[in-house]
């Protein structure tokens, strides 16, 4: 049985959220998916290692920017722009807690971050 709970984080609330949250899963790895209409589903990164995630609020011109590194010398950067929805969610399944979080924009795109939480990156 699994149990999946999902909650907004308001546009005010991205900034201190995105700081604590990267604090939290600095290094673990992680899958992240594209799903725009006008390229279907896409693999951005899979197994990399998250670096952080921050939001520069700028009326017009939002964005978010998703670090990531294969290595300490190896780093990748995905910019979303015009985010209009964060959501976080967490599922407990029988293998352990899953986190993704979701990142809508304005021309109907969504970023998936998934998380396998509770695992120690080193030792996968």
């Amino acid at each position: 049985m699994s149990i999946t709970m999902t909650e907004e984080i308001s546009r005010a609330r991205w900034p201190d959220f995105f700081n604590a949250f990267s604090l939290g899963h600095e290094n673990w790895l992680v899958t992240v998916e594209i799903f725009a209409p006008e390229i279907g589903a896409q693999v951005e990164a899979n197994s990399l290692r998250f670096e952080g995630i921050n939001a520069d609020l700028k009326a017009g011109q939002d964005r978010i920017m998703i670090s990531l590194g294969e290595a300490f010398d190896a780093n990748i950067t995905h910019m979303i722009s015009a985010p209009t929805h964060v959501r976080i969610e967490r599922s407990e399944l029988e293998r352990g807690t899953f986190e993704t979080l979701q990142i809508e924009t304005e021309g109907g795109a969504t970023t998936l971050i998934r998380f396998l939480a509770g695992v120690d990156p080193d030792t996968v």
